[in-house]
């Protein structure tokens, strides 16, 4: 019995990172995705790119539809110049954290990346 209770845990957790849920869903129902990895797809806004001492942090607000967040993405700062930009469309997978009324998406990978067409 106790098997059957972790395994299903188990997979009740792998299935939040699979899903790509909006962001309102995120801030409005934040519960079943505290501290989870999540994927969310959307625009990037607000692009800033911060200097550490090893590695290179990039903040932007990521909207879709629905809503906007803030995020942070950790990268090496010989590839941060190009791993994000104002307008690009993006599919990440972060941690999500609620803080106080907002949530921060602590950014692990670029899924998908479409750059804005020029006009």
């Amino acid at each position: 019995m106790t098997s059957i209770v972790i395994t299903v845990s188990f997979v009740a957790s792998l299935s939040l990172a699979g899903t790509v849920p909006d962001i309102a869903s995120l801030l409005d129902n934040p519960g079943p995705y505290q501290s989870k990895m999540v994927r969310v797809t959307g625009t990037v806004s607000n692009h800033k790119l911060q200097r550490g001492v090893t590695k290179c942090y990039q903040s932007f607000t990521l909207e879709d539809d629905t809503g906007s967040i803030d995020a942070v993405y950790k990268a090496n700062c010989s590839g941060a110049r190009i791993a994000l930009r104002e307008r690009d469309v993006v599919t990440v997978e972060g941690r999500f954290e609620l803080s106080g009324d907002s949530g921060v998406l602590k950014v692990r990978s670029i899924v998908s990346k479409i750059q804005p067409s020029a006009q």
